[in-house]
């Protein structure tokens, strides 16, 4: 990401978040693909950002991963969880 010039950053609580229960390598494969998705929505761009925000919520830590891309068009939002889709 930075070698094609994209800025990246994540924003994350300060502080321990304690114990996290959860599957590590589906966690990590699932960022991975929002992250890469996200590259993928902004490499041609001329303003190209990449972020991660985490924050915790009760019991729960939650993340999102935004882009400074166009988004996704109406017409695939429908499909877009089906397995293979592509655009």
């Amino acid at each position: 990401i930075k070698t094609a010039g994209i800025q990246f950053k994540i924003e994350y609580p300060k502080g321990d978040p304690g114990l996290i229960r959860a599957h590590q390598v589906q966690i990590s494969e699932v960022i991975l693909n929002l992250v890469m998705n996200a590259f993928d929505a902004v490499e041609a761009l001329k303003e190209r950002r990449v972020w991660i925000k985490v924050w915790r919520e009760f019991q729960e830590i939650n993340f999102q991963v935004f882009d400074s891309g166009a988004g996704v068009l109406p017409l695939h939002r429908d499909k877009i969880f089906e397995p293979y889709f592509t655009t």
